[in-house]
């Protein structure tokens, strides 16, 4: 189980699962769009079959590690029409590699 906290304006849905030490950030990758209502999950229970909604093939997304807000890093993705972020402290390969893993293994459960 994880709680949602929606952004300012429902731009962005952002995910802290349970127990974890890294967050998901799902962002409209058009900010038009109009399909994708967030507001339900604000200060509410997201599941990984909730979050599916959006990225229905989070096991075949392309990570890629970048600078986020405040300089934090942060692993971003692009599937169909949102960008997903995985925010936690990375260090190098193997940080990426098993954030990546608990993941895919919290949306796979």
């Amino acid at each position: 189980m994880a709680k949602g906290l929606v952004s300012c304006m429902g731009m962005s849905l952002n995910i802290k699962p349970e127990g974890k030490n890294w967050g998901i950030m799902i962002r409209k990758a058009d900010p038009k769009d109009k399909n994708a209502d967030f507001n339900k999950y604000h200060d509410k229970a997201v599941t990984p079959a909730d979050i599916k909604q959006y990225i229905p093939h989070f096991e075949k997304l392309k990570w890629k590690l970048t600078k986020g807000f405040f300089g934090i890093p942060e692993l971003i993705a692009i599937d169909e029409s949102y960008r997903i972020g995985l925010s936690a402290t990375v260090q190098g390969n193997a940080g990426q590699e098993k954030l990546i893993a608990e993941f895919n293994e919290f949306m796979a459960s």
